[in-house]
């Protein structure tokens, strides 16, 4: 078997100019919803900062309900192989062989590097030379998330509909407090390993769906020898994507 692409992405002029850009082919594409489309009772259980726009909490309220119709669709229809995709991720490196995944995991085939704390602490907690350590550490293939946490969503396998159910047995608890999507999955720890190098990376060409910047360092092969040049950035808080085109 191969994989199986699921695509998550909206009827929008942006999502449209982001398919476009995709230099894969999606098997499946299910459409992206914003957060007015989700339940009540789902929004409810989402808790924002007052400071935080109507717009970007309607994003992140719509990733998160798209990315529990993707585990859906994976759980009812008994899909296996399937690496669930943003519209702004870009194959930056081979998949891996099927054989060398998990079957009762779910796995980041991308994302950065971020602090396992507080992520509004990123810079106290995990400066430069701290980064490199955890560099240094990775292992070519399969890496237990350890000393370090993973922000962004845009690329996770999920190997078959058990998995998918895991995710959603929590997702879906009527107590279950809800949050930005990536953020979810590390707070209740439901993705734990990671494949280095990045698979996929975050396109930085536009804004996200999601309105927000987003800090990030993300998994390439050559990262170590970029973290020097890009710690006085940092330090401005800048957004630190690596431009795929670019540098992958």
């Amino acid at each position: 078997m191969s994989y199986y692409l699921l695509l998550i992405s909206m009827d929008s002029e942006v999502g449209a100019l982001r398919r476009s850009r995709l230099n894969w082919t999606p098997s499946d594409r299910l459409v992206g919803q914003s957060g007015d489309a989700a339940p009540e009772d789902f929004r409810r259980r989402f808790r924002f900062l007052h400071t935080a726009r109507e717009s970007s909490r309607k994003g992140i309220t719509g990733c998160a309900w798209s990315h529990l119709s993707a585990l859906r669709k994976i759980a009812d229809e008994g899909l296996e192989q399937v690496v669930v995709l943003e519209d702004d991720a870009r194959l930056v490196s081979p998949l891996p062989q099927l054989a060398s995944l998990p079957t009762d995991a779910a796995v980041h085939l991308g994302g950065a590097l971020r602090t396992p704390g507080c992520w509004l602490r990123q810079r106290e907690e995990f400066p430069p030379a701290k980064e490199a350590r955890v560099w240094s550490d990775l292992q070519e293939g399969l890496n237990p998330l350890k000393g370090f946490s993973i922000v962004g969503a845009e690329a996770y396998y999920v190997p078959n509909a058990a998995v998918a159910r895991q995710i959603l047995h929590v997702a879906e608890a009527p107590n279950t407090r809800m949050m930005a999507w990536d953020l979810f999955l590390r707070s209740h720890g439901l993705v734990r390993l990671l494949w280095f190098p990045n698979c996929f990376a975050a396109s930085d060409a536009e804004h996200s769906q999601v309105e927000g910047r987003r800090l990030l360092r993300h998994l390439y092969a050559d990262g170590p020898r970029k973290i020097a040049a890009r710690a006085a950035a940092m330090s401005d808080g800048r957004r630190l994507a690596a431009r795929a085109a670019g540098e992958a």
